[in-house]
């Protein structure tokens, strides 16, 4: 999400609250054909849940990698 508001470390700890210096404003709905959901990546509960939404075509976007169990 930060990628995609274009926010860098420099902006840790900014006030998103106003009168701060970020400032949420109501922006064009996504057009409904272009949304897609699916898994959330790297977690290994609730896979059949499409927790995960996105835009189709969104370059900020990581493609979804299923989760692997780290070894001991």
């Amino acid at each position: 999400l930060a990628v995609a508001l274009g926010f860098s470390r420099e902006h840790n700890g900014l006030d998103a609250c106003p009168p701060g210096p970020v400032t949420v404003l109501e922006g064009r709905p996504a057009e409904p054909g272009l949304i897609r959901s699916g898994p959330r990546t790297g977690v290994s509960t609730g896979r059949e849940t499409p927790w995960r939404f996105w835009i189709d075509g969104d370059r900020t976007v990581s493609p979804y990698r299923p989760h692997v169990p780290r070894r001991r």
